[in-house]
């Protein structure tokens, strides 16, 4: 009997551990069927992040962070799911600054933040950075007038210059705000030639006059009157020719750009200058127009010019064949904008257009290329007389017209339809 027992007990611890050894197999079948599932329906990645910034927190109002920080790189691995949600514009670099309450030297972790609980932020490079703290303290400063320095080629002089303050505060760092020696607002007159009001930008420098950026300037601008003076007189170019162009060609025009310069000399003379003469451009047998750069001749004694600062001009010589003039007569007169339910009678209705054009333009013009209207539109019923609109042909130019003004007549119409213009008696 107890022989029956030993072994009832002994088959039912075997039962018992053969079904915990089966429930664990299923167990870990079961884990790595899920994981396999998983990994194909939802794979893990990785992403490498490089040169993020790191973002330093803020510190009590007194201290500040003075060490240029370097930049951070990490990998962030994740599902797949979790890692598309993981965008760069929400990953952050941070160092850990909580328990800094004075200035000194510390080394402090770096954090990375990716915005997704999802995912593991690993490799994180640097893992710990060194920093400077700082004091952060002000200081009042005199501002520095920089004029622009003279140049031989401007005759613009800076005179006075009148900031809205003459101090500035700055703050930063310390150390860095007792390296200023002083603060400088740079005046640009730009293409200003006569006194006016801007702002200005003034920055800090050391002593050896180099510029010191780390710091803060109260005011960031200063608005200031510049007085700007002109000095020397600006007088008109006549521009010269010697010679005559080609046979059966004439001179109709002769410029000079610029048309005035800047002159400086002794009072007395600039008083009297209205203008200075160009070196004479040669025209001699020419059939086209010229540009030539000239020199200015001829100026009094002790007078130079400033602008240009070559002293030189362009001068521009108009050449065209010589013209001839031609009447064409009975030219028919085109009334146009005739009110609604009016008419309109023109004296005379043709007219003689007289013409000076070069022969070969003369040749191409045929009928109709000359055009005479009269414009009636928003005239009341009337008489009136009204000067022609005349147009003539390219290289053709208008001398005149027989009559130069034609008689309107306008009457409202029985019938109320427009009519037809008609001439006069």
């Amino acid at each position: 009997m107890q022989m029956l027992d030993s072994s009832a007990r002994f088959l039912r611890q075997h039962i018992h551990r053969t079904e915990i050894v089966r429930f664990l197999i299923s167990l870990i079948l079961a884990t790595f069927l899920w994981g396999w599932v998983t990994q194909h329906q939802d794979p893990i990645q990785s992403r490498t992040y490089t040169s993020i910034p790191i973002t330093v927190q803020p510190l009590p109002d007194t201290l500040q962070v003075v060490t240029s920080l370097p930049q951070v790189s990490f990998r962030v691995t994740g599902p797949q799911s979790e890692m598309n949600q993981v965008l760069r514009t929400q990953v952050a670099a941070t160092i850990d600054t909580d328990s800094i309450n004075k200035a000194g030297s510390y080394k402090v972790p770096v954090r990375v933040s990716t915005g997704v609980s999802g995912v593991e932020v690993r490799q994180i490079e640097p893992r710990e950075v060194p920093i400077q703290v700082e004091e952060t303290v002000s200081r009042n400063l005199p501002l520095a007038i920089q004029k622009p320095q003279p140049t031989a080629s401007d005759p613009r002089r800076v005179g006075d210059v009148t900031p809205e303050t003459s101090e500035v505060t700055i703050s930063g760092a310390k150390n860095i705000v007792s390296r200023v020696a002083k603060v400088i607002l740079p005046i640009d007159i730009r293409d200003h030639t006569s006194p006016f009001t801007s702002r200005f930008q003034p920055y800090a420098v050391d002593k050896d006059g180099q510029k010191i950026v780390e710091i803060d300037i109260r005011p960031q601008t200063i608005s200031a009157f510049v007085d700007v003076e002109t000095r020397g007189k600006t007088v008109s170019v006549v521009p010269q020719t010697q010679g005559t162009p080609a046979e059966g060609y004439s001179l109709v025009q002769s410029t000079a750009n610029p048309q005035s310069v800047v002159v400086d000399g002794p009072a007395d003379v600039l008083k009297d200058l209205l203008f200075v003469e160009t070196e004479p451009v040669n025209i001699e047998g020419a059939k086209a127009p010229l540009a030539v750069v000239v020199g200015l001749v001829d100026l009094p004694q002790g007078v130079t010019v400033l602008d240009p600062a070559n002293g030189t001009v362009e001068v521009t010589v108009v050449i065209q064949e010589v013209g001839v003039s031609q009447t064409l007569s009975d030219q028919q007169v085109q009334v146009t904008g005739i009110p609604s339910g009016s008419n309109v009678r023109v004296d005379p209705s043709t007219v003689t257009v007289t013409l000076d054009a070069p022969p070969d333009v003369l040749k191409r013009i045929k009928p109709g290329d000359v055009k005479v209207t009269v414009d009636v539109s928003n005239q009341p019923a009337g008489v009136f007389e009204l000067r022609p609109k005349i147009t003539v042909p390219d290289g053709a130019r208008l001398v005149g017209s027989d009559p130069p003004t034609i008689r309107v007549t306008i009457e409202a119409s029985s019938s109320g339809r427009r009519a037809t213009p008609s001439a006069g008696p």
